[in-house]
């Protein structure tokens, strides 16, 4: 799915990059430190979550998905310029992700489930990548 210029226009912008910067303060309050851990972040828009959890969570790796294949771009041209490793980025849907059971140390979503069409099944997906014991982190 393709966003239109409104919708771009509100992942890309300071007021998102600070809302988010806010959400991961709690979501470090819950426990989200996942140290040289692997991550899935779902809906990276233009990429300020990835750096935030590799930066501030510890990550050693982060895969990101969005559906939108130029929010993607974008993200890729901004960590290219940052020079942050360990990142993958790929056009796709949080209600059907490839990754296998148990994959990821945690799940990062900084406010896109909720836009998605059926946040249900987006939950059990999410529960089926994340190890046993690891988090999913929204906010």
């Amino acid at each position: 799915m393709r966003l239109n210029w409104l919708g771009r226009a509100s992942m890309n912008n300071g007021i998102r990059a600070l809302g988010q910067h806010y959400s991961a303060r709690w979501m470090e309050r819950l426990g989200g430190r996942v140290q040289g851990g692997r991550v899935l972040e779902v809906g990276c828009g233009r990429g300020i979550g990835i750096e935030i959890i590799l930066e501030r969570f510890g990550a050693a790796s982060v895969d990101a998905i969005d559906l939108d294949p130029k929010m993607v771009e974008c993200a890729s041209r901004r960590l290219a310029a940052s020079g942050l490793a360990g990142v993958r980025l790929n056009i796709g849907n949080v209600t059907c992700i490839l990754a296998g059971d148990a994959t990821y140390d945690e799940v990062f979503d900084f406010c896109a489930i909720p836009q998605a069409l059926d946040w249900r099944k987006a939950i059990t997906k999410l529960h089926r990548v994340v190890m046993p014991g690891g988090m999913f982190l929204c906010g």
